[in-house]
């Protein structure tokens, strides 16, 4: 997921420079490269908000289900089977 945001910003800014560069040879093909970089770059500044839920998501995933695989592997010892030990 992050490479994959990543690799579109890269791919922006990519098209943004070539862009620039193609646009002596041939000013049309430099300006459709120069706005497909900025729109592909503005579609991804939109998104972030969406990629860092979807990230902070995943991270709250993977930290729940290893609390439940610890839980359900690690057995409980003398203390906390009988209330003494750590209340959750």
């Amino acid at each position: 997921m992050i490479g994959l945001f990543f690799g579109v910003v890269v791919g922006g800014l990519g098209g943004l420079v070539v862009g620039i560069g193609v646009l002596t040879a041939d000013p049309w093909l430099g300006l459709l490269y120069i706005g497909a970089g900025l729109m592909i770059v503005g579609i991804i500044v939109m998104m972030s908000p969406v990629f860092s839920a979807m990230f902070n998501g995943v991270i709250r995933g993977v930290t729940n289900f290893s609390r439940w695989a610890y839980r359900r592997l690690i057995p409980k010892n003398r203390a906390e089977r009988h209330g003494k030990g750590p209340q959750k």
